[in-house]
């Protein structure tokens, strides 16, 4: 592992994708969502987050919302 690479656990990037599907479903833009988990969970950048949610398999009622427009989950 690189210096300065952190490692998160698979359950902490499950809450945080989760995390962004609840925001953006609630309204806010992907980014915005993407930051604002960023910052909760204390995870170093929402470049980090974005990977997570576009690397997470399409779960139907969940992901659906983000895998349409991301147009990589279908």
């Amino acid at each position: 592992m690189a210096a300065g690479t952190k490692h998160y656990s698979a359950e902490l990037k499950r809450d945080a994708v989760t995390m962004v599907v609840e925001l953006v479903g609630q309204g806010s833009t992907e980014w915005a969502a993407m930051k604002k988990t960023a910052d909760l969970l204390g995870v170093g950048a929402a470049e980090t987050v974005r990977q997570w949610v576009r690397k997470a398999p399409r779960r139907r009622g969940r992901l659906g919302l983000l895998g349409r427009r991301f147009g990589r989950y279908g």
